[in-house]
Order: structure tokens, then C-alpha cells, then sequence
């Protein structure tokens, strides 16, 4: 039972494409994987932003009270207050 050159060259044909089918499958699910991993980047992005803004304001209200304390102990070593 020998098979024509035409039924090996449709096997691989066959063989080919289901191969091919399997690695686009594969892409497409690394696909989903590297856009679900970039949403949850930027999404912490933005939690590092707000906190960067949230430490920069604490950071400005306690320099400004160690200046206010300052300011207001110079004042009363000369006698302002």
C-alpha cells in the first residue's frame, strides 16, 4: 500500500497547518498574558504615583512645622512673642 506523492504532500499540508494553528493559539494566549501583566503594571503605576504625591505632602507639612517651630523659637529668643 504505497501513497502517492499527493496524499504525503496532503498529510503534510494537514500537519502544517494544525502545527501552525497550535502556535498562533499559543501566541495569542501569550498575548492575553503580557496585556493583563502591562494593565496590572500600570495600574500599580498609578498607585506609586498618588503615594509619591501623598508622600510629598507629608513631607512638605512636616518640614513646614519644623519651620514654624523654628521661626517661632527664634521669635521668642528675641523677645518677638
Amino acid at each position: 500500500m504505497s501513497k502517492s506523492l499527493q496524499d504525503l504532500w496532503d498529510e503534510v499540508e494537514i500537519i502544517k497547518n494544525n502545527h501552525l494553528e497550535h502556535i498562533k493559539m499559543d501566541i495569542d494566549h501569550i498575548k492575553a498574558n503580557v496585556e493583563r501583566i502591562e494593565h496590572t503594571v500600570d495600574k500599580q503605576d498609578n498607585k506609586l504615583d498618588k503615594m509619591d504625591s501623598r508622600l510629598w505632602w507629608i513631607f512638605t507639612l512636616v518640614v513646614g512645622g519644623v519651620l514654624t517651630a523654628v521661626a517661632a523659637s527664634i521669635a521668642k529668643m528675641f523677645g518677638v512673642f
